[in-house]
C-alpha cells in the first residue's frame, strides 16, 4: 500500500485483515483515507460496506450518497443501497421515495418487501419478496428477510426453505444461521439447532454472543454437556465472560 496508495484493491485487503483481526479502527481509517484519496465511487462504496458491517447504517448512508455524487452511471444500483440503507434507519417515507424511482423491479419489489415488514405487514412483505425472487433469486439478504416475514405468518417450512436458501447463496450475508437454528430449536430439532448455530459463530457470529449462547441451550438439550461446557469458555474468551459465567450456571443446573 506504500508502494501503491491508489490501489483501492491492495487498500480494501489490508482494511478486510484489519477487520477480521478486530482493528476496526485502523480499518476504517484507511478506507476513509480511501475516499480522501480517490474519490471514486469505489472507495465510498468499501467504506459504506464497511460501516454498515460495523452497524453504523447512518454513516454508511453518507458514504453511499457520496458514491452517487461520484459515480452518476452507478446511480440505480447505488440508490438500492440508499433505499436500503433507509430502511434500517427506519427512514421509511424517504426509503418508499426513492424505491420508487427505481426502474430496475427486482430492486423495486425487494424495498417495497423490507417496507412492509419493517411497517408490521408480513403477508404483504412476502408477496413482494416472491415478486422480487422471481428475478434476483441468488439474492441472500431477500432470503433471508422473506424467511422473517414467513415466520410471521407462521409458514414455518417456508421460513425454513428461505433460510437454507439464504445460507446455501452466502453463509456469512445474513443471520439466516441464527434464526433457522432458533426455529430448530423451537420445534425440538436440538441436534440442527447445534450444528447450525456452530456454523453461526464460525462463519458470521465469532464476536457476538448470541449464537454461543444457543448452541449451550441445544447442546445441553441434547444432554451434550462437555461441548456445551466448552462453548461456555469459548464464549469466555470471545470477550462475554458474564454471558459465559450464566451460561455455565444453566449447563449445572
Amino acid at each position: 500500500l506504500v508502494q501503491a496508495p491508489e490501489n483501492l484493491q491492495i487498500r480494501a485487503s489490508l482494511a478486510s485483515r484489519y477487520e477480521s483481526n478486530g482493528k476496526v479502527d485502523e480499518a476504517r481509517a484507511l478506507l476513509a483515507e480511501g475516499v480522501e484519496l480517490l474519490g471514486t465511487g469505489q472507495a465510498y462504496m468499501h467504506l459504506g460496506d464497511f460501516e454498515r458491517r460495523s452497524g453504523h447504517p447512518d454513516k454508511a448512508l453518507e458514504a453511499i450518497d457520496g458514491a452517487i455524487q461520484a459515480s452518476p452511471e452507478l446511480h440505480q444500483n447505488l440508490d438500492f443501497l440508499k433505499a436500503d440503507l433507509l430502511v434500517d434507519l427506519k427512514r421509511l417515507d424517504e426509503a418508499e421515495t426513492v424505491a420508487n424511482t427505481l426502474s430496475e423491479p427486482a430492486f423495486r419489489d425487494l424495498i417495497r418487501g423490507r417496507i412492509l415488514l419493517a411497517r408490521g405487514d408480513p403477508s404483504g412483505a412476502l408477496t413482494s419478496f416472491d415478486s422480487g425472487l422471481k428475478r434476483w433469486p441468488n439474492n441472500a439478504g431477500a432470503r433471508y428477510l422473506a424467511g422473517l416475514a414467513a415466520l410471521q405468518v407462521g409458514a414455518f417450512a417456508r421460513a425454513e426453505s428461505e433460510f437454507r436458501e439464504a445460507l446455501r447463496v452466502d453463509p456469512a450475508a445474513t443471520d439466516a444461521a441464527y434464526a433457522l437454528s432458533n426455529l430448530y430449536f423451537a420445534q425440538r430439532r436440538f441436534q440442527e439447532s447445534a450444528d447450525t448455530a456452530r456454523d453461526f459463530v464460525s462463519n458470521r457470529g465469532g464476536r457476538r454472543a448470541e449464537g454461543f449462547l444457543l448452541f449451550i441451550r441445544a447442546a445441553t438439550a441434547l444432554g451434550s454437556f462437555d461441548s456445551a461446557r466448552r462453548t461456555a469458555t469459548a464464549l469466555e474468551q470471545a470477550g462475554f465472560p458474564q454471558q459465559a459465567a450464566v451460561a455455565r450456571a444453566l449447563i449445572e443446573l
